[in-house]
């Protein structure tokens, strides 16, 4: 099933990159077949050779880990990243940042468009930084923020890889993977909200992994890994990036539904079936995180004069489309579609002329909400030109998301925002912020050190081979690959006593699906800060198909 998944998405994305329209489906249907059965075959080989891999090294048991102390970890691949965070010192400014500071300190009106929560953590981080060192105190004050959230999700989650699969080796590639890969110390020192919520969502799915870890073992369950404290992980996790709670409510529903019915360690050669008491309290957990996002957004925000956030960020992939037909089939428009667009875009007329394939913010910024009236409208229009030209609206989505399912074509090349505003920075000392806060504008000590920087990692993520490190469409493909031959080692006969891999298995892999396609229904279609969660669960994933369960204690 993997290897017809990953042959279409395959064939998908190698002809929409070379002909920009699905006209190939019509001009070249031999040549499409032949590649997605070409697809097939490698995939099929490549993944029976590394299932066959998985099986040889899960045979041989050559340590019992590192066994280090979780903090050691962290210490290290933080020790690793301090030449980028010393050549990128203070920080490096998201623009979201010139938004959500101004929010903070009541220059702006507080919108729910960035989370509150990343609002509030950030002005206090800054407030504290700027009173000991300005502007460069504050901003060097967010990096150490973003530091020790992600120092906490690296240092779990490497205590748990070396404690599931007890196999030095494995510890040893991914503490490299965290000290080494230039994604961490880079987002590390990038000033944006998706870290803090990244390392929550790693740190809530850990805490899954460990909890079922944990059940297989027969053993009681600490309250860290007791559903309260993985509520509020999922809660804090939803509330520092709206769309998580989906992912967050999935993953649970994942896991009850998979859990078996009794623990593994009571059974002597009968099979594990059925759903257990991990059912119904998972589920309440799934609800009532859900329920308490709901509120908070819809009732507290409110009542704390918090305006909610603008609605179009939800429609990039329908306004995407809505351009796209607009410059392929200009002439298709009738004289009533043509009023509700003049309704819902600032200049239709030209909403073709600024359509850009890999990020729809030129069209997004176009739109105006008038009521729900007028959007249940925009959206019969858009229903009534997608079944005109589905070819249309099908590229459209395809290459508005490609980068996150497809890592060998162009469109799929890390971003800019990660070589060139995660390291060079945009021109922070130019805003007015600055001036209203009452601060001299950051300086930045080392400007062509951080030029140097941003050029070696760019010709690094340009490198063949090693520029699949780079993609976060690789990484999604490990955790699938992964998560498969674990449920496969689970499933196997007479290894029963392997059943509490599933829930593990099965939450990590519906986290790393609804991640995905939330990032496929996102403004941008290859960026890396949308799916860096990916980067964190990675290593996770592929300690799962080794999992001993000869210890499960501390």
């Amino acid at each position: 099933m993997l290897s017809i998944i990953f042959a279409l998405l395959f064939a998908l994305g190698f002809w929409t990159e070379r002909y920009d329209s699905m006209g190939y489906m019509r001009e070249q249907p031999v040549s499409v077949a032949l590649s997605a059965l070409a697809a097939f075959l490698v995939s099929t080989f490549v993944l029976a050779a590394l299932s066959s891999c998985f099986a040889s090294l899960s045979r041989r048991v050559d340590s019992n880990g590192l066994g280090w102390h979780p903090l050691a970890y962290a210490g290290i691949a933080i020790a690793c990243w301090i030449p980028i965070l010393v050549v990128c010192f203070p920080a490096t400014a998201g623009a979201d940042l010139f938004g959500e500071l101004p929010m903070f300190f009541g220059l702006q009106p507080m919108t729910s468009h960035h989370p509150p929560l990343v609002i509030a953590l950030y002005g206090i981080a800054f407030k504290l930084g700027s009173l000991l060192g300005g502007a460069n105190g504050g901003m060097f004050a967010l990096t150490i923020s973003q530091v020790v959230f992600m120092g906490t999700a690296i240092a779990v989650t490497m205590w748990l890889v070396d404690r599931l699969a007890h196999r030095r080796w494995l510890t040893v590639l991914s503490l490299c993977f965290f000290s080494l890969m230039p994604i961490f110390p880079t987002y590390a020192q990038f000033i944006v909200k998706d870290v803090y919520s990244a390392c929550a969502l790693d740190l809530f799915c850990a805490q899954l992994v460990a909890r079922s870890w944990k059940r297989g073992g027969g053993e009681p369950i600490p309250w860290v890994l007791g559903f309260p404290a993985i509520g509020v992980m999922g809660v804090l996790a939803s509330l520092l990036r709206n769309n998580n709670v989906f992912i967050v409510a999935v993953a649970l529903v994942a896991y009850a539904l998979a859990a078996p019915s009794r623990r593994p360690g009571h059974l002597r050669g009968g099979r594990v079936e059925g759903h257990g008491e991990e059912l119904c309290p998972a589920m309440l957990c799934a609800l009532t995180v859900f329920i308490l996002c709901f509120l908070v957004n819809n009732a507290l925000y409110p009542a704390m004069g918090i305006a909610k956030g603008e609605l179009g960020e939800a429609l990039s992939l329908p306004m995407q489309q809505t351009a796209r037909f607009a410059r392929d089939h200009p002439d298709e428009v009738t004289p009533e579609q043509r009023s509700v667009l003049n309704q819902t875009f600032f200049g239709y007329d030209t909403l073709g002329q600024v359509y850009d394939e890999s990020i729809s913010d030129p069209v997004k910024d176009r739109f105006r909400f008038t009521g729900y009236r007028n959007l249940l409208a925009y959206l019969r229009v858009w229903a009534q030109q997608g079944l005109a030209e589905p070819g249309t609206y099908a590229v459209s989505a395809t290459e508005g998301s490609i980068g996150y399912w497809y890592p060998f074509g162009v469109r799929a090349q890390t971003n800019d925002d990660y070589a060139d505003m995660a390291m060079v920075g945009s021109a922070s000392s130019d805003s007015t912020m600055w001036a209203d806060l009452g601060l001299s504008p950051t300086s930045a000590p080392f400007p062509e050190a951080r030029v140097s920087l941003h050029d070696a990692v760019w010709s690094l993520s340009q490198t063949p081979v090693v520029s699949l490190l780079f993609h976060p469409a690789t990484y999604l493909w490990v955790m699938l690959l992964c998560c498969a031959q674990t449920l496969s080692v689970a499933g196997n006969a007479g290894g029963e006593w392997l059943a509490w891999l599933r829930p593990a298995a099965w939450s990590l892999l519906m986290a790393a699906v609804l991640l995905t396609l939330t990032c496929c229904a996102s403004p941008v279609s290859a960026l890396v800060r949308y799916a860096l969660p990916l980067w964190f669960w990675a290593p996770l994933a592929l300690a799962l198909p080794f999992a001993d369960q000869t210890e499960t204690s501390s």
